[in-house]
């Protein structure tokens, strides 16, 4: 990795990013079922079903993780640790309001 990625910045963008496009594939995979994206959504947050959504998806955070640190990237390891609490924090409010 070189210095231009190896940055906060750059890991905040992905940490957020690719949970939200495990979301889109989740319903490209489900759209079928749901026909539009908002009742692919209704349908998860009426059945109480979004939050557990959301924190499933943020699980390639995870990886995405431990891919930097393997890669030497501290400060991008650092900044997807910043978006997965940002998604934490977003899953939080959902759950309780």
């Amino acid at each position: 990795m070189n210095a231009r990625t190896n940055s906060q910045v750059f890991g905040l963008v992905l940490g957020l990013v690719l949970p939200a496009i495990v979301i889109l594939l989740t319903y490209f995979y489900k759209q079928e079922q749901y026909g539009t994206f908002s009742g692919f959504w209704y349908f998860y947050k009426g059945n109480q079903l979004l939050t557990q959504l959301l924190s499933l998806c943020v699980l390639p955070n995870l990886l995405l993780f431990f891919a930097f640190l393997q890669f030497k990237s501290e400060k991008s390891a650092r900044g997807v640790l910043g978006a997965t609490v940002v998604w934490a924090v977003l899953v939080m409010i959902l759950k309780f309001v």
